[in-house]
């Protein structure tokens, strides 16, 4: 008699697999690794494998999916919260932003440490990438509705949902590199500040945020920290 599929342990196992693959990446680079490595690693035959995911290409976006989708139940919560005003959640979206989580137990900071390095940046684009595309229905809908609100006195909000979309992914770029690669001296803390604080004025100016409010909350204290310390090395 044929085994009856259990839907649950096949969801297990694909999400071990992919779990796995991405410790790999962690451990040897995205360059670096490979289906036969992750199929050594997992303890799986290549038929396993080949069950979950028609080949290397399919896993990465799979990968993809796991990084990224898992806080879209968060966003669908940001807009069922009626009762917060556009500018409530947009500051929402950007801390779930922040905490990028996955399903069971994973160092997720020792895989973004390595994301920013020189060698993974084709797997860094196209999480970044996925990301975005995630992300830009969200914020246009909090534009639109803080548009319709009177709360954002906008005359093209598309448009500038694009821009200010990929304005703020360059800043997340930005940051990212500064903070998990380790800027190297005062100028360049000094630069990634002067750009952080722009972002937050040109936020400012298009949402009518207060003067002192910051859409990247503790990263500006991180900053700060890390432009003090390269100051005192200096000197």
């Amino acid at each position: 008699m044929a085994r009856t599929v259990n839907q649950k342990e096949l969801k297990e196992k694909r999400n071990y697999i992919i779990a796995e693959a991405i410790q790999l990446i962690t451990d040897v680079g995205y360059k670096s690794f490979s289906v036969n490595q992750v199929i050594k690693r997992c303890g799986i035959s290549k038929g396993s494998f080949f069950h979950h995911f028609d080949n290397k290409n399919a896993l990465i976006e799979s990968m993809t999916d796991m990084l990224t989708g898992t806080i879209l139940m968060d966003y669908d919560a940001v807009l069922m919260a009626k009762d917060k005003s556009a500018k409530e959640m947009m500051d929402l979206l950007f801390r779930i932003g922040y905490q990028l989580k996955m399903e069971g137990d994973f160092p997720m900071e020792a895989f973004v440490n390595i994301l920013f390095l020189p060698e993974n940046q084709e797997l860094y684009q196209k999480i970044t990438q996925k990301g975005l595309n995630n992300f830009i229905p969200y914020i246009e809908k909090i534009i639109l509705m803080g548009c319709e609100r009177g709360e954002f006195q906008l005359d093209y909000p598309k448009g500038v949902t694009r821009h200010f979309v990929q304005m703020m992914m360059g800043m997340n770029i930005k940051l990212g590199k500064a903070l998990y690669t380790e800027a190297t001296g005062l100028e360049e803390w000094q630069l990634v500040q002067e750009e952080l604080l722009a972002f937050e004025a040109i936020t400012q100016m298009l949402f009518g945020y207060e003067v002192n409010h910051k859409l990247y909350g503790d990263a500006h204290k991180l900053v700060e920290m890390k432009v003090k310390i390269a100051a005192e090395v200096n000197n």
